[in-house]
């Protein structure tokens, strides 16, 4: 066999086992690519709530009716977002919660909730 052909068969080799080791590491990428991105939206996600939980009972402490304290407790959150909201002496909470998808897979991993109080403001006449 001539030393070209021997060059040419080594290479045709290499590049085959290239292609083989790309599609046995192609499907860990994507995974780890998804762990980050769920990992990133869990973290923006998690401020998101935090903010829409202080503007909900900042709102509710106002004495705001429920519909504007909901609006004001989701509008910082870009996901579907439950809000509950209680009352008691003085005080006025919002406890908002949420779930969190793996970006490229579409599965949802985790439920994130944030809740904050605020002092109710006395009414002056």
């Amino acid at each position: 066999m001539s030393r070209s052909r021997l060059v040419t068969r080594a290479r045709t080799e290499q590049a085959g086992s290239s292609t083989a080791e790309f599609a046995v590491l192609l499907p860990v990428l994507v995974l780890l690519m998804a762990a980050v991105l769920a990992c990133g939206t869990a973290g923006l996600t998690a401020v998101q709530l935090e903010q829409g939980a202080r503007a909900a009972a900042r709102e509710l402490a106002r004495g705001e009716g429920d519909d504007v304290v909901r609006a004001a407790g989701k509008e910082p959150v870009w996901s579907e977002t439950t809000v509950e909201l209680r009352h008691s002496a003085g005080q006025a909470a919002a406890h908002l919660t949420t779930t969190i998808e793996v970006p490229l897979i579409g599965v949802r991993v985790m439920t994130l909730e944030a809740e904050a109080s605020a002092r109710t403001e006395a009414v002056h006449d």
